[in-house]
Parts: structure tokens; sequence; C-alpha cells
């Protein structure tokens, strides 16, 4: 069976995504998530990042935190970038709503606002072709697909190692969602049988997620999904596809798990492979 994996199209549907499900004879189409533009949010929550990172720390989300910072006035820039999001999300989707093989698909980062969620799940899911994957498997001819996508949040993940500047309160709350985390993957894999084709947004910690960005002080560093890894490790699915960190593409591997981060769709990025004997053959990048 051969799948084609893309995702992180960040509001444009890349030409060529047509074009390579009708050459490659693809099956069936995982998406990471990120179909969201999500580029005016991004400079808000990062032209502000000094300010708001003490907020963070104890626990705010963005938006309390910016609120904080930057009172109503603000506050309200953030909403209409959302709504800006929300209105061009519906023109993506439409172009995708076109594909006609199997599809399954999960939330990035860019889809963390309830409303964004809503649009695109409801579009989506009235489509008998797509299907939410998130927090569930679906077995297709006997390969299991098990998606856990979402994302956690820089302010959680970048103090993973840094617990000591948290507050006690932001301590317990991120020891809860670990926790409930472990437990969920766990309990889906238990309903897995192999091959196992795991689908995240996150890459998994220390493979294919190393952040290059000069301005950052996350530069050179891995800022992976530390729990994912840990799944890689004990549960041994057969490929672990992500995206999320648009400049390290390619394939890695986790124990006997191979990892493939498709890139920037929204370039025009991604990734193929077959899945034939209980073994991945043919991985291609686009």
């Amino acid at each position: 069976m051969k799948f084609l994996l893309t995702g992180c199209f960040h509001g444009k549907v890349p030409k060529n995504l047509f074009s390579a499900i009708k050459k490659e004879h693809v099956d069936c189409l995982l998406i990471t998530g990120d179909f969201v533009d999500g580029s005016g949010v991004r400079n808000i929550e990062f032209g502000n990042y000094e300010k708001v990172i003490k907020f963070l720390r104890t626990g705010h989300s963005w938006e309390e935190s910016l609120g904080i910072i930057g009172g109503k006035r603000l506050i309200k820039k953030y909403k209409n970038e959302i709504k800006k999001d929300n209105i061009n999300v519906k023109k993506l989707l439409s172009k995708i709503v076109k594909i006609k093989i199997p599809v399954y698909y999960g939330f990035g980062n860019h889809e963390s606002y309830p409303s964004t969620k809503k649009i695109v799940k409801n579009t989506l899911n009235k489509r008998k072709n797509f299907y939410c994957i998130h927090k569930k498997i679906k077995r297709i001819k006997g390969i299991d697909i098990l998606g856990y996508t979402g994302y956690r949040g820089s302010s959680e993940k970048v103090y993973l190692d840094m617990r000591r500047l948290l507050s006690s309160q932001a301590k317990k709350e991120l020891t809860r969602k670990e926790k409930r985390m472990r437990s969920e993957l766990k309990q889906l894999f238990k309903k897995t049988k192999q091959p196992v084709i795991l689908l995240t947004h996150d890459p998994p910690y220390g493979r294919l997620d190393t952040l290059y960005n000069r301005k950052s002080f996350l530069h050179r560093k891995c800022i992976g999904e530390k729990i994912t890894r840990e799944a890689d490790k004990k549960f041994k699915p057969l490929i672990h596809c992500c995206g999320h960190m648009h400049e390290t593409r390619g394939m890695a591997k986790i124990g006997k798990t191979i990892v493939i981060n498709h890139g920037l769709g929204q370039k025009g990025h991604f990734a193929t492979f077959e899945i034939i004997k209980n073994s991945i053959k043919n991985i291609k990048f686009y």
C-alpha cells in the first residue's frame, strides 16, 4: 500500500499535490496538520516573546500573557489575526476536499484555537473519504494508523528541562498533562496490531527536530516531543510520520522505528512510502 505524507500547508495548497497523488498512484494521504497560515498570529506572539515569557512560565496562555502586557488593544489585534486565518483556511479546505482517495488528518499548532479546529473538522468530516485521526486508530488493508496530533505548546515544551523556572502550579499542570498523554498513547497502542503508522504533528525529541533560527534562544536546540519518542522506543511503530519543523525534513530512526518529517507542504514538500509485507519500502522526498 502506498502513502503520501504531507502537512504544514499554512494557508496554501501546493500545485504539485494533486499531480503527485495521480503520478505516484497513491492509495492514501496522511496530513499532519497546520492547514492555517498563522503568520500574523505568530508575528504578534514572537514579537512580544521577551515580555510575555515570564507569564508563560507561570502557566498563562499566549492570549492571557499578551493581554497582561498589551491590554485590550493587543488582544483585539491578536483575535483579528485569528479571524483572518479562519476565513483563509476555508478557501484552502475547499481545495483539499477535492481529493478523492482516503485522507487521514490531524491538527497542528496553528489549529490550537477552538474556532479554527472546529472549521477544519466540520469541513473535512462532511466528506466520506476524510477521517480525523487525532487520538484514534483506523485500520486500512491490514495497517493500523494511530493519530496523536495537536500540540502541547512552546511554553510547555521549552521548559521540560527548566522546571525550576516554573511556578508550582504550572509544574503540577505540566506533570498532569504529561501523565495523561502517556496514558492515552499507551491505551491507543494496546488496541493496535503491527504494522502501525504513528501520525503526529511534532517530530519526536532528538530526531528531525532541531530549530535553526538565530533570533531564538533555542537556536540549534532540539524541541521535539519527548513522550512520543518514548512511545517509539516502547511500542515500536513501523513508521512515525511527522512535520512541524520545516527545515529538518528527512528520515531518521529510533530503534527499529523509521521517522519521516515531510517538511513544508506549502512549498510542495512531501514524502511517499510503501508498506509491503510489514516493511517500509521506496521512501521518496519531494
